[in-house]
């Protein structure tokens, strides 16, 4: 193709083409980069908010494993309480049944199993007390009751 030969219009029309091919490239580059840096800034923002939520359950998962252990902890702690009061049932039943057939009366009876109540402690602080069938007081450590 020969440029001196062309007629003035068919330049300006091959200019044109040229010129406008040049352009659509450099605005096709412009909006690659564009569209690359908002692509970019956006999967940021999203690792960011995947990131936060990790943390907040991991968070949350560490929160429940504490409740956990503190609730394990008291249960046997719990476990404990309940194998010093079933000893003081059992030490209870024996000496009733022990007295009842050695023929001694209810009430001598009862003044043992006071006896035993009284020196009884549940846990650090706490007593044990004894109650009748329909809930009234039998005996009680001489601690004050709440």
């Amino acid at each position: 193709m020969n440029l001196l030969n062309m007629r003035i219009k068919t330049k300006a029309l091959f200019l044109f083409i040229v010129f406008t091919i040049l352009s659509l490239s450099v605005t096709a580059v412009f909006v690659i980069k564009t569209s690359e840096i908002h692509l970019t800034k956006q999967i940021e923002q999203l690792l960011i908010t995947q990131a936060k939520s990790l943390n907040d359950k991991l968070i949350s998962f560490d929160l429940v494993s504490k409740e956990l252990n503190e609730y394990i902890n008291k249960e046997s702690e719990n476990l404990l309480f309940f194998k010093e009061i079933a000893s003081i049932e059992d030490t209870a039943d024996r000496v009733s049944t022990a007295y009842s057939i050695n023929g001694e009366s209810g009430m001598s009876i009862q003044f043992r199993v006071m006896n035993i109540i009284d020196k009884k402690t549940i846990g650090k602080t706490g007593f044990a007390f004894a109650l009748e069938p329909d809930g009234f007081f039998i005996c009680y450590a001489e601690k004050e009751i709440h």
